[in-house]
């Protein structure tokens, strides 16, 4: 969080909680990627729908990329 820019200090930072969550990693079917490309092109239509997440935009990523572009659709959306 700090290396990002979110908190000034390590110091901060007054809480940690670690949940693990039982199949949450997405299994991927042959086929996928046509469907949420459809999906994606249906969802176009809605102009303040943001996906993001792994969830939202079907993407295996890390945190910081992640925290990034969650970084990047704050300043878009709010300019």
């Amino acid at each position: 969080l700090q290396r990002v820019g979110f908190v000034e200090s390590r110091d901060d930072i007054t809480a940690v909680h670690i949940e693990r969550v039982p199949e949450a990693y997405p299994v991927y079917h042959l086929g996928f990627r046509e469907q949420v490309a459809e999906a994606t092109r249906g969802l176009a239509a809605y102009r303040n729908l943001h996906l993001a997440g792994r969830t939202g935009l079907f993407w295996y990523n890390n945190m910081d990329n992640s925290i990034e572009h969650a970084q990047e659709l704050a300043a878009e959306i709010a300019d």
